[in-house]
């Protein structure tokens, strides 16, 4: 137990010291404070993006737009702390989904409908950012952050048709056949997770400069029912345990991006 405390109190006393000295480093003009604006495109990987049919956590995820806003604060010459918000949107691949359908089940047409996966990003981490030459005109930066996304499972559908038909067959005195509904997107839940970032930054002047950035980016959302693979469903015609009043279990839903975003951004 001594060893432990000495220890620790020798590693407090290091990074106490390796912070002063690096404040020290520190220019008494460098900016502390520098804010960022960013979009780019939001690329789905993993199960998030899969198409798999099969699988019960593939959410058919599209590569979508989104948009970052980033504020930091500078502690050494080096590194800071760091607040990011970003919101991206996910249109799901319906046109992959629907003749994978029809295969699983060929007596009749399958029409997969859903909405877009929305998602809004919190997250605090750190930033470090190291010259490259004499620093003037190039940098290259590097985040790590966590926290995770607002979001809910969007709500889905499944229209049927006769096996040839171009889109839903209408129904004798009543609506298009309905297969089910599933996926209810009523509820907002949270999904943590971390953010890691690797970039390049331009200075147009020491106030003003561009980032290029890519980044990764995993969370884990919590589903509060036991998710069934469309495959399953339809091989079944059992739709009803995704969400129609009375679900039961729980389960949760991998969501990973890769990120590619151009920002414009200023020191202060």
């Amino acid at each position: 137990m001594k060893r432990t405390i000495i220890a620790i109190c020798v590693l407090i006393v290091t990074i106490q010291g390796a912070r002063a000295q690096d404040t020290a480093k520190a220019p008494q003009t460098l900016p502390r404070w520098q804010w960022s604006l960013a979009a780019g495109v939001s690329v789905p990987v993993g199960k998030f993006g899969s198409t798999n049919i099969q699988d019960s956590q593939a959410a058919y995820a599209l590569a979508g737009p989104i948009i970052r806003f980033t504020l930091g604060y500078r502690i050494g010459y080096h590194w800071g702390i760091s607040v990011l918000l970003d919101g991206q949107t996910h249109a799901t691949n319906k046109k992959l989904v629907d003749p994978k359908l029809d295969f699983a089940d060929p007596s009749a047409r399958h029409f997969y409908s859903s909405n877009a996966w929305r998602l809004g990003t919190t997250m605090v981490g750190v930033f470090g950012e190291w010259p490259i030459g004499d620093g003037e005109t190039w940098e290259w930066t590097g985040g790590l952050n966590v926290g995770g996304a607002f979001t809910a499972v969007p709500e889905s559908s499944i229209w049927l048709g006769t096996p040839n038909s171009a889109g839903p067959s209408p129904a004798t005195g009543g609506p298009y056949p309905y297969a089910g509904g599933f996926n209810p997107g009523t509820k907002i839940e949270f999904a943590p997770g971390a953010d890691v970032q690797l970039g390049l930054r331009y200075l147009i002047t020491p106030a003003v400069y561009v980032d290029l950035k890519v980044d990764f980016a995993a969370e884990r959302l919590h589903i509060p029912y036991q998710q069934s693979s469309l495959a399953t469903m339809v091989a079944t015609d059992n739709y009803y345990p995704n969400g129609l009043g009375n679900a039961t279990g729980s389960s949760s839903q991998p969501i990973w991006n890769v990120n590619a975003t151009l920002g414009l951004g200023f020191n202060f």
